[in-house]
């Protein structure tokens, strides 16, 4: 039978989960929504683009080309000649992604800030360097991911219509079916993920959710009060056993490395983990700590 410090720690993790997942809920699923149409109109602009070359990516054309192919391994379009239309498409598009990431993420940065400074009274600045740097830093590293995902997407569509000869309409129903359903199933760990905007809303906010609550932390620390750290999961089977090592590991210093060697969740994409922070030495730094499993 389960004790009541047991009991009371179950139930604190689970409060600090519903937390930080109440949030986010907002934020993520206009993220979401968002590179869905930032997609579909990389979708149709981009096969607005390909469309010059429909002679040759035609039936018609491809099997015209079938002699050349088998005898010279030569693409109806090049790699190049592609990749400057899809170029383009990244041009047209990237202030808009740029605008929706960083939205995102600074209400999530701006929330888990939040989640301390109400229990620890100290305000987190979303305008403070630290909270910029970290803003710039990682909506350009993810507009460039997620467009390179995209690009890898479209050759191995293309290719596939080229091996088999597809009609123009079909690539284009296939290519507009590429960036509609973008999905990236990371198998019974998570489950609670159904698309590829959902991961990336899920990760990238949940990433900037535990920054936003570490930079409230380091803000206390740097007046002189020493925090602790200890790793939080939502304990159920789909936690994985690097997130179950980090969560038996003993409380750290804020800046302590867990197992895994990271210091704060997440650990992959998808991840649920969080933190709960106290003051060194065993008092609580927070009725209410940035957290989510």
């Amino acid at each position: 039978m389960a004790s009541l410090t047991s009991l009371v720690a179950e139930a604190k993790t689970a409060a600090i989960i519903l937390n930080k997942e109440a949030a986010l809920e907002a934020s993520v699923e206009q993220l979401t929504a968002d590179l869905a149409r930032l997609w579909k109109r990389q979708s149709r602009a981009f096969i607005r683009l390909l469309s010059q070359y429909k002679g040759r990516l035609s039936r018609q054309g491809l099997e015209s080309l079938a002699y050349r192919i088998a005898a010279e391994a030569a693409d109806p379009i090049s790699e190049g000649e592609w990749v400057e239309l899809w170029e383009d498409v990244e041009k047209l598009t990237e202030a808009a992604f740029a605008t929706a990431l960083v939205n995102g993420m600074g209400a999530a940065l701006q929330a888990g800030g939040d989640a301390e400074t109400l229990a620890l009274g100290v305000a987190f600045d979303l305008a403070s360097q630290p909270a910029q740097d970290f803003l710039a830093e990682k909506g350009g590293l993810l507009i460039t991911r997620v467009n390179k995902t995209t690009k890898d997407q479209i050759r191995v569509t293309l290719g596939k219509s080229w091996e088999e000869k597809w009609s123009w309409g079909r690539l284009g129903k296939e290519l507009e079916s590429r960036f509609a359903d973008m999905t990236t199933p990371l198998g019974p760990v998570a489950k609670h993920i159904r698309t590829r905007g959902e991961l990336i809303a899920i990760t990238e906010l949940g990433n900037a959710f535990e920054e936003g609550s570490m930079q409230t932390a380091q803000t206390l620390e740097s007046a002189g009060v020493m925090i602790e750290k200890k790793w939080l999961t939502s304990g159920d089977a789909r936690v994985s056993a690097g997130c179950r090592e980090n969560s038996a590991a003993d409380w750290l210093a804020l800046n302590g490395l867990f197992p895994s060697g990271h210091t704060r969740p997440l650990r992959f994409p998808g991840c649920r983990c969080s933190l709960e922070k106290r003051v060194a030495g065993g008092q609580r730094a927070s009725a209410d700590p940035g957290g989510g499993a």
